[in-house]
């Protein structure tokens, strides 16, 4: 499967859910330093962002967007992703044009989602996603609202790709890879067996999104 984002959701893009061990400093050591101010924006980087689950169902979308802003620190934050543009690059499952409920037809918006920026446990830099209060990402219905899904879980991880770790740059890249049918690449964070991963109803689904989070200046990725 091609790479895309949604960060994303990405990318494909995403509760204040209460983190277990991820909350506590050492687990999370990333920060952009200094910390961007105001609305950051995230901009499709791929093509056709897709979130697809492990029974063989997908929501393929022609483009995202997202805005994220971070809180002090430059740790955590949150953001809301956007995909499909009513049109040609509508989000579609199947034949059945799909948006989130109360958007537009062929447009999927997430909830507000907080994230945390992270080392994986390959020692790379990431982030952590999360759902929203109510534990959703997105609710999504397609055919004219005759089908309805709610996108749960408890989390979505994605991999920055640059800036490296001690590097500074005012845009960064983020990856959230799919290396099957609903199987997110990356699951866990560095020092804890949490397993991280979107749901619709049981199924695992996974978001297959890249995306670049421009800044509002120059920040350094600092990993420790």
């Amino acid at each position: 499967m091609s790479k895309k984002i949604m960060l994303a959701l990405a990318a494909v893009s995403a509760a204040v859910f209460a983190m277990p061990a991820v909350a506590s400093a050492e687990d999370l050591p990333l920060h952009l330093n200094p910390t961007p101010a105001g609305a950051q924006t995230i901009d499709d980087v791929g093509a056709n962002p897709t979130l697809s689950a492990t029974g063989g169902s997908k929501f393929e979308c022609g483009t995202f967007s997202a805005t994220a802003m971070f809180e002090a620190g430059g740790t955590t934050g949150h953001m809301n992703l956007k995909f499909g543009v009513a049109g040609a690059e509508d989000c579609k499952s199947s034949s059945f044009t799909c948006n989130s409920t109360g958007a537009a037809a062929g447009i999927i918006e997430t909830t507000e989602l907080p994230f945390h920026l992270v080392k994986l446990a390959n020692e790379k830099p990431g982030i952590l996603v999360t759902p929203n209060p109510s534990g959703s990402f997105a609710h999504i219905e397609c055919a004219g609202g005759l089908i309805k899904y709610t996108i749960g879980g408890n989390g979505l991880i994605g991999t920055f790709t640059e800036p490296a770790c001690e590097g500074t740059s005012n845009m960064a890249t983020i990856d959230f890879n799919a290396t099957a049918t609903g199987v997110q690449e990356h699951k866990k964070v560095a020092g804890t067996e949490t397993e991280y991963t979107l749901k619709k109803g049981t199924e695992n689904t996974a978001l297959d999104a890249t995306g670049t989070l421009t800044l509002s200046g120059n920040s350094k990725l600092e990993c420790t």
